[in-house]
Parts: C-alpha cells; structure tokens; sequence
C-alpha cells in the first residue's frame, strides 16, 4: 500500500520560498511526490529503533480482500491497494531550488519526535 508523503519541514520550507521569491507570484507548487509503502515504514522503524523489538507481519492483498468481506473497517483499505502517484514537485525544484527529505527520513524523523516527547 503505497503512501504519498510530505515532511511538515518541507512544506514550511517551501512556503517560505515561495513568500520570498517573486517567481513564486500566482504560482501553485506541489509538496509530494515521494512514496513508500507501510512495509518499508515497518522495515525502517525495526532497523532505527532494534530496542523496541518491533514485529512486523504482513497480509498478501488477497488475503486483505478477502478479510474486508468480514470485516467493514478493512474495506476502505481496498481502493488504496492499486493507488498510484503521478504528482510531481519539479516546479518547486526548479523555480525555487526547493529540496525535500527523503521519506525515510521523515518517518524516522517524526518517530523520533513521539518517542522523544513521551508520546510513544
């Protein structure tokens, strides 16, 4: 199941760009483009945090679709299993230099931030 992310410092970055450069007036600029999927995110969160003894278990897609005939909240899920993203940030790149995280980063970034603030 693929995820399209954007890292909230990215976004106030190129807001920022945009705000100072006159290039940027009239001009809308897209901040995602970048995928990964919650597998990589399970995969990542093992390797970065070993001490957390994260265990990860994964279910085929079929084994998904069968699932949401007997369970409803797993039926929303499906549509999101044949997603895919064509969006792009060259604008923002070329227009105002602007460069983002790469999505592991966020991820682990952001995790970092819960288990630093007690929240995980």
């Amino acid at each position: 199941m693929p995820l399209e992310i954007s890292d909230v410092r990215d976004l106030a970055r190129l807001h920022r760009l945009a705000f100072e450069n006159p290039v940027a007036i009239g001009k809308r600029y897209l901040a995602a483009d970048q995928t990964i999927t919650m597998i990589q995110v399970a995969k990542l969160y093992q390797q970065a945090f070993p001490e957390r003894h994260l265990h990860l278990m994964t279910i085929p897609n079929g084994g998904l679709r069968f699932a949401a005939k007997f369970i409803p909240g797993l039926r929303s899920l499906l549509p999101m299993l044949k997603r895919t993203y064509h969006h792009t940030t060259a604008a923002a790149q070329n227009d105002l230099g602007w460069q983002q995280y790469t999505p592991e980063e966020t991820v682990i970034d952001a995790a970092q931030s819960l288990i630093d603030q007690g929240i995980v």
